[in-house]
């Protein structure tokens, strides 16, 4: 995260509006999740670099990096729930999680 944080040509978004609230700070699994995220957004921008101004694609490779991180999660902590996410598995396993970040994106500022 510090390097993420440093480095000037790489930048990624939180938009807490996409993923909601990810529960108590306390157990570190929103820590986890969040750093999840902006891994996964950051992977996306170096791997996709004519994608990186496309915020939808980055949400949306956060967002997808966030769900796998959640699932790792609940396979050592299955109490750890998160009706928002597990709807959002849903949506992915539906094959309608684009359509869920176009239309969430725009809450994003």
């Amino acid at each position: 995260m510090k390097w993420l944080i440093e480095i000037p040509d790489i930048s990624v978004k939180l938009c807490p509006s996409i993923y909601g609230d990810l529960g108590d700070s306390k157990s570190g699994n929103a820590g986890a999740l969040i750093a999840t995220l902006m891994a996964s957004e950051a992977a996306f921008v170096i791997e996709n670099p004519k994608k990186a101004k496309d915020e939808k694609a980055v949400y949306f490779a956060g967002l997808d990096g966030l769900l796998d991180g959640y699932q790792a999660i609940q396979k050592k902590d299955p109490n750890y729930k998160l009706p928002q996410l597990d709807q959002l598995l849903k949506t992915r396993a539906d094959g309608k999680l684009e359509q869920y970040i176009r239309d969430t994106a725009k809450k994003c500022k």
